[in-house]
């Protein structure tokens, strides 16, 4: 039921149309807070796409409603099956309230523009070969392709009932997909980085990519999936030895990825292993806007 959220509001708090001076009390009720947080929600959003992406009105509006129904959907799969009922509802409200956060961002951005440097030249200094891939990146772009591969994943399972769903999935998108797009995933694209290769053939083969991850996933991650099997039948003085081993080796990635962000070391041990490396996957506006101008 859209603009049910008005209902709510005159039905949970004290507010009298007639009266202004009960309006604040607003400020203190959960329905009219959970509306104002759901516009504000998606204001930076907006804003971004704005300033920086100079996208027009109608993108702008079209993409945050996207945005939004990704959180819906999300809330009312249970996190695309892997519960196995929704943990919130799905309110239409939420739609149109985040797609208006992102209006009121598009409004700011342009209203605020004269004030911010302009964005032709905001990177133009920047030399984007010599930035490092920060942890944040990396992590923003795995979070994104984790939510990804899960869907697929889950697709794969219970549409197609097959057994080896997690290695057919990790190896189509975490192999295959970089492969057909020069280094690319969803996540790495979204914030700009891709694999390559270290030393002169720096577009990521193949090979390389089916040897950094299937160190990671098939190996390391993938045993997970046999502990089962593996322990089935077994004496249980075993069954508990090849667990406990799993468990360290756990541990160890663990203890290699801490003292890898402590040390800033450059590669982690299967980068080093495939010889892949993420880099920054962009230009400055202001290189883009000469050679566009030179042509």
């Amino acid at each position: 039921m859209p603009l049910n959220f008005i209902h709510d509001i005159l039905k949970e708090t004290g507010v009298v149309i007639s009266k202004p001076s009960s309006y604040l009390h607003l400020l203190k009720e959960r329905a009219f807070l959970q509306v104002l947080f759901n516009i504000f929600l998606t204001v930076p959003f907006g804003m971004m796409l704005r300033y920086y992406y100079r996208l027009g009105w109608l993108r702008c509006i079209l993409y945050t409603f996207l945005l939004s129904l990704f959180f819906e959907l999300t809330q009312l799969t249970g996190l695309y099956g892997i519960y196995q009922h929704p943990y919130r509802v799905f309110d239409v409200d939420d739609l149109l309230m985040n797609t208006l956060g992102g209006i009121f961002g598009v409004l700011i951005a342009d209203w605020t523009s004269s004030l911010l440097p302009n964005v032709e030249h905001l990177d133009a200094d920047v030399d984007p070969t010599a930035k490092r891939v920060t942890y944040l990146r990396r992590g923003i772009a795995y979070m994104i392709d984790f939510w990804i591969w899960t869907i697929f994943e889950v697709i794969l399972d219970q549409a197609f009932n097959l057994s080896l769903s997690f290695f057919l999935s990790t190896g189509f998108y975490f192999m295959l997909l970089p492969y057909l797009t020069g280094g690319y995933t969803f996540g790495k694209w979204i914030v700009r980085i891709k694999l390559t290769r270290t030393g002169p053939k720096q577009r990521v083969s193949l090979l390389s990519l089916v040897l950094r991850y299937g160190i990671l996933y098939w190996l390391i991650f993938g045993i997970h999936q046999f502990i089962p099997r593996l322990t089935n039948g077994l004496h249980p003085f075993i069954s508990v030895i090849v667990t406990l081993s799993i468990f360290a080796l756990d541990v160890a990635l663990f203890i290699h990825v801490v003292i890898y962000m402590i040390r800033k070391e450059p590669q982690l041990f299967y980068e080093k292993i495939s010889r892949t490396k993420h880099v920054v996957a962009w230009e400055p506006r202001s290189k883009q806007v000469q050679e566009a101008n030179s042509q």
